[in-house]
């Protein structure tokens, strides 16, 4: 009886001298959100600029009732997501969308990196201007991030519910994917069994039908209604050549111009899930958007950057230089031209990515074979 019992003991702890490094992260991801949770909800907030954004957003999930009149402008299923956030205090809640945000930007660092790259890779992105500034306001970049990662995980597995639960999220800010979930529907209407992908439409209709129903009409109001767009805060690329003096039928060939090369790198099918062409996309729909913030760059960072660091590392780093290069302009000039150099930091990554991704279709169309990445942080072929 007490050999069994001392067994029982033996086998628990070797159980838990196995999982020691999960359980660590564990505990320690609690304790950091405790403390979050105690320094958030002493800093003074009140006219500082802080939380700027998640103040409209946690004011229209306030109460856990949803309400569109607050400047909160997601689609009803991602408002219906956020509603446990309505239920804490505003700065409790902003904690823990911050902690949410940083725990993603780690998990977009490639696993295969080696140690000292990987935690370099892990502060260059997580203390990157555009991510503190994230921070600072309170976005929810963090939902698109875990959604195009889900969608890098799911997709080569041929997981229904991962692709919906994909499409669900990254449709939550449609300016940043809309030419990712293009090219996503395409790649899964060819590549997967019809049961499967329609499946997946099944389970996202299913959560999109009822909400909308309910609160469509508000949202589509505050949707359309974004007075930002064309604004010194819009980051697209029409802004920016409207901001530059360029007329309105010479930035329309422009934007026909970056379309159309975006087409044709598609036609070379890279796989939907490597991530520098899924990078190159949020790039690209960003760029081509009718409006785009400069918060976005976090995503574009995240997913098409990070990896890049170990394949083209001085194209990684000059990247991040340039984004740390915003610590030291003034504050008026970032006011005044922050999203046109934003604008201009979506092109220098979309060209960048795009000559990668140029380079390896080629060479895989040149061998017949096209790489399927089945893990979203190695992108590496699945074995």
């Amino acid at each position: 009886m007490m050999r069994g019992s001392s067994e029982g003991t033996g086998g628990v702890f070797d159980w838990l001298w196995e999982k020691r490094q999960t359980l660590l992260a564990l505990f320690l991801l609690l304790l950091v959100g405790v403390l979050s949770l105690l320094v958030f909800e002493r800093l003074p907030i009140e006219g500082s600029g802080l939380a700027l954004d998640w103040q409209s957003i946690w004011g229209g999930v306030r109460g856990a009732r949803p309400s569109y009149e607050t400047g909160l402008r997601i689609p009803p299923w991602g408002a219906i997501l956020l509603l446990p956030f309505g239920l804490l205090s505003l700065r409790s809640s902003w904690a823990l969308i911050t902690l949410a945000t940083i725990s993603a930007l780690v998990a977009c660092v490639p696993r295969d990196f080696g140690r000292w790259q990987r935690l370099s890779a892990t502060i260059l992105l997580a203390t990157s201007y555009s991510a503190l500034r994230l921070y600072a306001d309170g976005n929810l970049e963090v939902l698109i991030i875990v959604g195009i990662l889900l969608m890098i995980r799911g997709v080569p597995r041929r997981n229904t519910w991962a692709l919906a639960g994909a499409v669900l999220l990254m449709t939550l800010k449609i300016q940043e994917t809309w030419l990712l979930l293009i090219v996503l529907a395409i790649y899964v209407t060819r590549q997967w069994p019809r049961r499967l992908w329609l499946g997946a439409s099944g389970i996202v209709a299913a959560v999109c039908v009822p909400s909308l129903l309910w609160l469509g009409s508000a949202w589509w109001g505050a949707f359309a209604g974004i007075q930002q767009r064309g604004s010194i805060m819009d980051a697209s690329i029409l802004a920016g050549l409207a901001r530059l003096g360029l007329p309105g039928w010479a930035a329309g060939v422009v934007w026909l111009a970056l379309l159309g090369a975006i087409i044709l790198l598609a036609r070379m099918s890279p796989s939907i899930v490597e991530r520098e062409w899924a990078g190159l996309l949020v790039t690209a729909s960003l760029i081509l958007a009718p409006y785009a913030a400069g918060n976005s760059l976090v995503t574009v960072l995240a997913i098409g950057v990070t990896p890049m660091l170990a394949a083209w590392p001085l194209a990684g780093a000059l990247v991040f230089l340039l984004d740390d290069l915003k610590y030291a302009l003034s504050g008026d000039f970032m006011f005044q031209w922050g999203a046109l150099y934003a604008t201009a930091q979506f092109l220098l990554i979309g060209a960048i990515l795009y000559v990668r991704r140029w380079r390896a279709s080629s060479v895989n169309s040149g061998r017949g074979t096209h790489r399927m990445s089945g893990d979203p942080a190695t992108d590496q072929p699945a074995a």
